[in-house]
């Protein structure tokens, strides 16, 4: 039989059993929060990074110091930053066209500082706005070429910024508006506005009205621009001059009798959007015949046309001349030897070295 004191026994003592294990746990508890001096929590994340609850070193919670999130500081905060982002993101626009549209007019302004007779003073501050103004121009040409060729890029240049996803479409046109103005007011304050203007005209025309689809609008386009950019190069530096209008139809007939040879290495591209460049029209072959002619026959032409007027044979000008005329035959000799996208474009550089050596020899050889 059942004892009838049992049952309530048993329910006490293990009420008094479980009460007596649970105090320590709830008074170590309370020593643990009580110990230590516990630190206010920060009102703003902003401006607090991390904060821990500290404890005592025998009661230490073994998942380690309690963090606040990393705060998101607004990019308004970091000028400095900001102003380098958009810096290395403009090169990352223009860095492919640099050698051809942004250190020949910088060349061509030191050409017609020496021709105008200016001292070092001179040269560094025409040197710094040349750097700005020339940087804009490119930056804008190259925002409204790439905003409007991402599929052609995605095959021939993947590793532009709105292919790879550096920036949105958005925000390429929002920097091109910037750009527009900043390039506009600088041109005003350098006293070009003509120039300025015309550039802007023709990046328009080259990219969003379609004659960039045409060789032959393409071609007019770039020798238009050509004759903006340099005589805009010319006029930081002073007044255009007769001898510097000579030297400005020079070069823009000789650079652009073969401007062919950048046109061979895109031709996947031109293809699927459509474009009507010389190679499209006429063939692969037939353009690489032409391109190679004109390239042997510069050396000729510049010998008559920027050499020839000089009295000048001294063994240092005719070395430099020299040096025109070998870049000028290894560019004909790759261009039917080496047919490949990478080889055409390594042909292209070494046709737009050649450039910027024309270019300097206005300051070999004075205007």
């Amino acid at each position: 039989m059942t004892n009838p004191l049992t049952g309530p026994l048993a329910g006490f003592l293990t009420r008094a059993r479980e009460a007596n294990t649970s105090a320590p746990r709830e008074v170590a508890t309370e020593k643990r929060v009580s110990v230590g001096k516990q630190p206010e929590p920060q009102s703003d994340f902003r401006d607090a990074h991390t904060y821990s609850v500290h404890v005592s070193s025998n009661s230490r919670s073994p998942a380690g110091p309690v963090e606040a999130p990393n705060p998101v500081v607004p990019e308004w905060r970091r000028p400095v930053r900001r102003l380098w982002f958009e810096i290395c993101l403009s090169w990352r626009f223009i860095g492919g066209d640099a050698s051809s549209m942004l250190l020949p007019p910088m060349l061509f302004t030191s050409a017609a500082w020496r021709s105008l007779g200016g001292d070092w003073k001179d040269l560094l501050e025409s040197e710094g706005a040349a750097l700005g103004y020339f940087w804009l121009a490119l930056y804008l040409f190259c925002i409204s070429n790439q905003t409007t060729g991402i599929a052609e890029d995605s095959l021939n240049k993947p590793h532009r910024p709105l292919v790879t996803g550096k920036i949105s479409l958005r925000g390429a046109f929002l920097r091109w508006w910037c750009v527009f103005a900043l390039y506009m007011a600088l041109g005003v304050l350098l006293g070009i506005p003509e120039w300025t203007a015309l550039w802007a005209a023709m990046t328009v025309l080259y990219n969003h009205l379609g004659w960039a689809r045409r060789w032959y609008g393409k071609n007019l386009c770039i020798a238009i621009a050509t004759f903006a950019q340099l005589a805009a190069a010319w006029e930081i530096s002073g007044p255009l001059t007769k001898s510097g209008w000579r030297v400005i139809a020079a070069i823009i007939f000789l650079f652009n009798l073969v401007m062919s040879v950048q046109d061979l290495r895109d031709i996947a591209g031109d293809f699927e959007n459509n474009r009507r460049t010389l190679p499209m029209v006429i063939g692969q072959w037939p353009t690489r015949i032409f391109a190679a002619i004109g390239l042997s026959i510069l050396p000729v032409a510049v010998h008559y046309w920027i050499f020839g007027g000089t009295s000048d044979i001294s063994l240092s000008l005719r070395a430099y001349e020299g040096l025109l005329a070998a870049v000028s035959w290894i560019a004909a000799a790759r261009v039917l030897l080496y047919r490949d996208p990478a080889s055409d474009h390594r042909t292209y550089l070494l046709y737009t070295t050649w450039y910027c050596l024309l270019v300097t020899s206005s300051i070999a050889v004075p205007p």
